[in-house]
């Protein structure tokens, strides 16, 4: 694969950006993740559909744990998630990060103690059209859940065909908005700064009415969570124009073991 390399001026600091024109970049700097919107003492008023479907999650896999004797939560170490999801809506209701996220925080504390040791994540969508005869008021979201232990291959939990109506992530309503939220200012520019390197660099991707999209996080990503660091990359993908929420059909998330001493976030698209 043919790269072009330069060295730009980001958020007041040089770092080196690599692409291929148009499917491939890679940014060598410290990964980082989305930051807190608001201070920890914030009064927070979470949605009450999501923490459902949460809980949906959390107490299908800990019946399933139960059946097969498994003492929840999982011990310390890296794990990978395979998540399939298949609906008859549409990805403008359904991101895919924001529904990882859900996910991911319907199994965090009960069934794997800290989701930092999540090393690898996939979620793929599968549309299929509504059938006229499915029972009125029933959802016809499918789940397929895999959570993978990488230390020994071991296919701990497997939930297929789970039926249940799919919440993605939403923020909480702050109940004193103006004094606890925060402006990250640092990230917002991030991103920004990135892309118009990258563009002025003739960086496009071909249009399409679907994507891929893969990224690897190396460097000081241990105590860092896949889905909050992949929110702070997606943003740069959406400033294409090419790319959107609504037509990533499949997210690869990678966390890599760090044995060169290099900081890097690379980001593939098909």
């Amino acid at each position: 694969m043919m790269t072009s390399s330069f060295t730009s001026l980001v958020s007041d600091n040089k770092i080196s950006l690599e692409h291929d024109g148009a499917r491939y970049i890679c940014i060598h700097d410290i990964p980082f993740q989305f930051p807190h919107q608001s201070l920890p003492e914030a009064e927070r008023l979470q949605h009450i559909d999501m923490i459902d479907f949460q809980d949906r999650i959390s107490m299908v896999v800990r019946a399933q744990m139960k059946q097969v004797g498994v003492v929840l939560p999982f011990k310390r170490g890296r794990y990978r998630m395979e998540i399939s999801i298949t609906t008859s809506r549409d990805l403008q209701e359904l991101p895919l990060c924001e529904t990882m996220k859900s996910i991911m925080d319907g199994i965090n504390g009960e069934v794997i103690l800290n989701d930092a040791d999540i090393y690898e994540c996939n979620i793929k969508y599968q549309h299929h059209h509504r059938l006229s005869r499915h029972p009125k008021g029933r959802t016809d979201d499918i789940i397929d859940l895999v959570i993978v232990d990488l230390s020994t291959g071991q296919s701990l939990v497997n939930i297929a065909g789970l039926n249940t109506y799919i919440v993605p992530k939403k923020s909480p309503i702050l109940l004193n908005h103006h004094e606890d939220e925060l402006w990250n200012l640092h990230y917002e520019f991030y991103y920004v700064d990135v892309w118009d390197a990258l563009s002025r660099d003739q960086f496009k991707v071909p249009n399409s009415n679907s994507y891929n999209v893969r990224m690897d996080f190396c460097g000081s990503i241990h105590t860092k969570d896949l889905d909050n660091m992949a929110r702070c990359y997606l943003p740069l993908l959406y400033e294409t124009k090419s790319i959107r929420e609504d037509n990533i059909v499949m997210l690869d998330l990678y966390k890599e073991v760090n044995t060169s001493n290099s900081d890097y976030v690379k980001i593939s698209v098909n």
